[in-house]
């Protein structure tokens, strides 16, 4: 699903949506349907560690039709060591 469709789903459906530290990802769910993604919590947390650890880069799942910019802004970084 495009990350656009599954904000309007999420809302339309009011679904529950969960934050897993253990994964660093996101997830919702409305009745029998359950969506794994990256949201701004999860890009922001994987941007911030990747420095942090030395590492080259991170990964998150496709940013396409981004709502608003609002993924691509929380994938920014500011301070590049």
């Amino acid at each position: 699903m495009k990350y656009s469709d599954i904000v309007d789903f999420n809302l339309a459906n009011n679904a529950s949506v969960v934050f897993d530290e253990e994964t660093v990802s996101t997830y919702s769910y409305a009745g029998t349907n359950w969506i794994g993604y990256d949201d701004m919590e999860s890009i922001s947390n994987k941007v911030n560690f990747a420095p942090a650890n030395g590492f080259g880069g991170y990964f998150f799942w496709a940013v396409g039709f981004d709502k608003n910019w609002t993924i691509s802004a929380a994938g920014t970084l500011h301070n590049i060591a």
